[in-house]
């Protein structure tokens, strides 16, 4: 199960990262590196964004890859989730990749991306709005450290 995890700030911006469930992250595999580079011709660490609105992101739609990382000889392909502008990408994860499993949910997140303001209650209805759901849904595929409050947030 490659899941990943948006979170939704109040301010509309996505942050993507691994969800607990993620097989890197369920299975402690080695992260060798994160690559954001997609092809060629674009290199996620290159956006460039300016200004209060976060003006020339680069466009990314909900399949769209936002980096690659290498584990224990495997690939894994970290989509965006949500369409937007890709507001930064967490460039500190090419030099510490470790991050993923140590701290998956805080430093390691992969990116931020400004979803438009048509889909913010779109996605807002479509994701879980509280862990607990998520929780219940995955409890299997979750390490037993990752189900105490702090890493999942606080309950209302």
């Amino acid at each position: 199960m490659d899941d990943l995890m948006i979170l939704i700030h109040s301010n509309r911006v996505a942050v993507v990262s691994l969800a607990p469930s993620h097989t890197i992250v369920r299975e402690r595999l080695r992260v060798d590196r994160v690559d954001f580079r997609i092809n060629e011709s674009l290199n996620r660490l290159e956006n460039k964004v300016s200004g209060k609105w976060k003006k020339g992101g680069q466009r990314v739609k909900k399949d769209s890859s936002l980096c690659y990382i290498h584990a224990e000889n495997r690939i894994f392909t970290v989509r965006a989730c949500v369409p937007g502008a890709l507001v930064e990408v967490n460039a500190r994860l090419c030099d510490e990749p470790s991050l993923l499993n140590s701290n998956p949910f805080d430093l390691a997140h992969i990116g931020v991306v400004l979803p438009p303001f048509h889909l913010e209650t779109e996605l807002r209805n479509t994701m879980f709005s509280h862990p607990d759901a998520y929780i219940e849904l995955r409890k299997d595929l979750i390490r037993p450290e990752f189900l105490r409050e702090p890493q999942m947030g606080p309950k209302p």
